[in-house]
């Protein structure tokens, strides 16, 4: 089966909202979700909050950050899709994330920093 970012692509769809964003860790244990267009705090997610799924799908792309050499300014885009579709993509490695994939509860915590 095609992937949802294939099929998109096909039909040329565009996203319905999107979001440029910045996660950056504190000394606290705590992510700071910036706007990266307008530098406004779109979020603090808390060490011991109930979004540890944010913390957990940034971990993991910030590992393949490393990897490939991208630096951590290089924002992320968040997108709604028309098709009822959530993604995040790594403008630095291209790697999409299909957040519908995790559940209806983890979906909401990242459609939740879409304006």
């Amino acid at each position: 089966a095609a992937s949802p970012v294939a099929i998109r692509a096909e039909a040329q769809l565009v996203p319905a909202r999107t979001r440029t964003l910045r996660f950056a860790d504190r000394a606290d244990g705590a992510v700071t979700i910036t706007d990266a267009r307008t530098g406004t705090i779109a979020s603090i997610v808390a060490r011991d909050s109930d979004s540890g799924f944010i913390r957990g799908v940034m971990r993991g792309l910030m590992r393949e950050r490393r990897l490939h050499k991208v630096g951590v300014n290089v924002p992320f885009r968040l997108a709604a899709w028309p098709d009822g579709g959530l993604s995040l993509t790594d403008t630095g490695t291209g790697r999409t994330i299909e957040l519908g994939a995790f559940g209806a509860t983890n979906r909401a915590t990242f459609a939740a920093l879409l304006p």
